[in-house]
C-alpha cells in the first residue's frame, strides 16, 4: 500500500535542496565513487543493529523520483548502530531500509537523517524540474522505461563524486502495519496460501481516499500476512480465496500504530492449499531446458571477463536467448536475480552479437528503438525479464551471470 507522506514538506525541501547547492549536476571531470557513514538509531535514540541500508541510484524527472535499474550500494548495521556503505556513483540517490531476505517490504522507515547539525525529512516529492535533455539523458543511458520511486520511507540525496560523508546519524522507527491471519471454515488457518488483498481507505483529516488491491499476497505457515499503512487512516480490508471473500470491520490505525488483531475466516467451500516442493537453488548448478537440451547455470563474478574466463574453461559460453520461449524458461528457472548475457556490441563492433557466435534472431529490449547504445554489455531484468545495457562497471554491481552449453550425459541431474 502506497499512501503519500504529508510530513514536514518545507524542511524536507530546504534540506534536500541544500544538497543540491553544495553538488553541481554535473561534471566533465571524472567520477570517483563516494563512502557514507555513520550510525543508524531508534527515535529514542539506541542503536539498531542488523538493519540494511542501501544507496539506490535514482533520476528527477519532472518533479518526480524515477529509479536507476542498477543494484545498490548496501551496508547492515553492526552491534553498536554503526555502518559504511562504499562504492556509491555519484549523482542522485536515496537512502533507504532494505527489506530482509524473504520480504518485500521494510518493516522500518527512516524518519530523519542528521548532517553536522542539519536535520532532513521524507517529504512527498522533490520539487525539482528536469530538462528535457535530462530525460532524454536518462533513457538514453539506461535504455529502460523509468520506474517511479516510492516517496515512503526514504531519504532523496546528491551524492558528490568523490565524497567521503562521515558521522551521519540515521533515526528509524517502525513502520505502521497490520498483522492479519486468514481461517477456514473449521478455525485451521491458511497456510503457505495465495490471497488477493483489498483495502478501502480514508485517511483521518478526510483528506485521502481510495482503493487498493495486492495480487498475489501470501500467508506464512501459520495463515499470517502483513501489510503496511504509511498514513493514519480508517480501513476496511477484505482477502479473497478460491472466489471466496472474506471482509473485517472498519477500524481505525492511528499515527505510529502496530495492529495484529486481524482474523478472516472463510466459508465451508474453501479447501486448504496442496502443498508444492520448494525450487531448488540452482546457484552453481546445471539445469536442463526440456525444449533444447541445452544446459544453464547461474554463476557469480566480479567482471564480465571473468564470467566469460569460467564459461570457456567449463566448455560453455555466456547465455544466448534464441526466442521468446527460451527466454520465459530462464525467467521462471533463475529467480528474480538480474542476469549478465552474452550480447555484446564494443566499440569496434557495428552490431549486437552474441558470445557464442550465434545470430541474434530474437531481442527483448525495454525500449528497441534506443538499442543502439555502444560499447556497452546486456543484462536481464528477471522482475519482467526485459533487457537493458549497462556498462562494465555497473554490471559489477549485478555480480551474476547465466552460462550455456549442449548438455552432455556427465552434466544430466
Amino acid at each position: 500500500m502506497r499512501f503519500q507522506n504529508f510530513r514536514h514538506p518545507l524542511v524536507a525541501f530546504i534540506g534536500i535542496l541544500a544538497f543540491l547547492l553544495v553538488a553541481p549536476l554535473s561534471s566533465i571531470a571524472e567520477e570517483e565513487a563516494s563512502t557514507l557513514s555513520g550510525r543508524v538509531v531508534d527515535m529514542e535514540g539506541n542503536p539498531v543493529s542488523d538493519l540494511t541500508l542501501g544507496v539506490q541510484p535514482i533520476d528527477i524527472i519532472d518533479g518526480e523520483m524515477w529509479q536507476i535499474p542498477t543494484p545498490m550500494e548496501q551496508s547492515r548495521t553492526n552491534s553498536i548502530g554503526s555502518f559504511r556503505i562504499g562504492s556509491i556513483v555519484p549523482g542522485h540517490a536515496k537512502l533507504v531500509v532494505v527489506p530482509k531476505s524473504g520480504t518485500f517490504e521494510p518493516d522500518t522507515e527512516i524518519r530523519s537523517i542528521d548532517i553536522g547539525g542539519l536535520s532532513f525529512l521524507p517529504i512527498d516529492r522533490p520539487n525539482f524540474q528536469v530538462s528535457h535533455e535530462q530525460r532524454l539523458r536518462f533513457v538514453a543511458t539506461f535504455e529502460v522505461e523509468p520506474k517511479k520511486v516510492s516517496d515512503v520511507g526514504g531519504i532523496p540525496l546528491y551524492i558528490k563524486s568523490g565524497a567521503d560523508i562521515k558521522d551521519i546519524t540515521v533515526t528509524v522507527r517502525p513502520r505502521m502495519r497490520i498483522r492479519c491471519r486468514v481461517l477456514l471454515a473449521d478455525g485451521t488457518p491458511l497456510a503457505d496460501a495465495t490471497v488477493k488483498l483489498h483495502l478501502r481507505y480514508r485517511s483521518l483529516d478526510d483528506v485521502m481516499s481510495g482503493n487498493f488491491s495486492r495480487s498475489p499476497t501470501y500467508t506464512d505457515s501459520d495463515g499470517y500476512f502483513v501489510m503496511y499503512v504509511n498514513l493514519p487512516a480508517f480501513c476496511t480490508v477484505s482477502v479473497e480465496y478460491q472466489g471466496d471473500t472474506a471482509t473485517a470491520e472498519t477500524f481505525k490505525i492511528a499515527e505510529g500504530q502496530r495492529r495484529h488483531d486481524l482474523v478472516f475466516r472463510l466459508s465451508e467451500a474453501s479447501v486448504p492449499p496442496v502443498p508444492t516442493m520448494p525450487m531448488p537453488n540452482p546457484m552453481e548448478a546445471w539445469v536442463v531446458n526440456p525444449a533444447n537440451g541445452h544446459a544453464y547455470k547461474k554463476i557469480r563474478c566480479k567482471r564480465w571477463e571473468d564470467a566469460r574466463a569460467t564459461a570457456t574453461a567449463e566448455g560453455a559460453h555466456l547465455v544466448s536467448i534464441n526466442d521468446e520461449a527460451e527466454q520465459k524458461w530462464l525467467v521462471e528457472t533463475f529467480g528474480e536475480e538480474p542476469f549478465l548475457i552474452g550480447l555484446t556490441r564494443l566499440a569496434n563492433q557495428t552490431e549486437w552479437q552474441w558470445t557464442s557466435g550465434e545470430s541474434v534472431t530474437y531481442t527483448n529490449w525495454a525500449l528497441q528503438e534506443l538499442a543502439t547504445y555502444r560499447d556497452a554489455l546486456v543484462f536481464v531484468d528477471m522482475i519482467n525479464g526485459k533487457w537493458h545495457i549497462g556498462t562494465p562497471e555497473s554490471l559489477q554491481r549485478i555480480g551474476i551471470a547465466l552460462l550455456e552449453k549442449e548438455e552432455s550425459n556427465s552434466d544430466k541431474p
